[in-house]
This record gives C-alpha cells, sequence and structure tokens, in this order.
C-alpha cells in the first residue's frame, strides 16, 4: 500500500458522516448557537473568519490552515489525551523566517493535500 493510499484511508476513518453531520447542525440550533456551512475547505473557511475579525484564532489539527492565513491556530482541543497547543504565526515568522507566501512555496515543494510536490 502506498503512502498516499494510506493517507486517504485514514482520512476518510477520521471522516464525519452526514448523519453526524446532521445532528451536530440540529443539536446547534437546539442551544440557538449560530454556525456556518464552509462552501469548499472548512480551514480556509476558518481562516479568513480569522482575517476579518469574526474570530480570535481557528481550531484545527491540519498545519494547512497557516497556508489559507490563518494567524493563531489551536490544536489538539478535542484530545484529552494531549495539552492543547498553540501556534502563532508570528513565532513562525520570527523564529523561523517563513512568510505565509513561504510556507506555501515549501508546501509546493514538499507537498500537501493540494500537490504530490517535487520529487
Amino acid at each position: 500500500m502506498s503512502w498516499e493510499e494510506k493517507r486517504k484511508l485514514e482520512r476518510n476513518a477520521e471522516s464525519v458522516s452526514s448523519e453526524m453531520f446532521a445532528e451536530c447542525q440540529e443539536l446547534l440550533q437546539m442551544f440557538g448557537l449560530p454556525y456556518i456551512i464552509a462552501p469548499m475547505e472548512a480551514e480556509a473557511q476558518c481562516a479568513y473568519m480569522e482575517m476579518i475579525h469574526l474570530v480570535d484564532g481557528v481550531v484545527t489539527d491540519d498545519s494547512d490552515v497557516f497556508l489559507f492565513g490563518a494567524r493563531n491556530v489551536y490544536k489538539n482541543i478535542f484530545d484529552d489525551r494531549k495539552y492543547v497547543e498553540t501556534y502563532f504565526m508570528k513565532d513562525i515568522e520570527s523564529e523561523l523566517g517563513l512568510s505565509r507566501d513561504k510556507l506555501i512555496r515549501m508546501a509546493l515543494l514538499l507537498g500537501s493535500d493540494y500537490t504530490e510536490g517535487v520529487r
């Protein structure tokens, strides 16, 4: 089994079923909590909401969110076995010298959800 096939299977195993999705929406409505449905990539939608100051950060385990422009990322929020980790774009820029543009270039070279990268 190739690395790509394994990655795709792992992603499918972690995916949310349409029934789970509907139940979650119903629960949010019952509690009167607002929600939106991202038209495409959820991380892109979340990063955009942070960029226009609707939210203070993004909760995700997917580091691709920085490529979409997120500045404050919180990881492991829903995993009781791990500590919550915080990542700030300002630290990535100052400590690693990597801007968003450089991160995008790196993802294109190394590979990401959208490209296999350069071999």
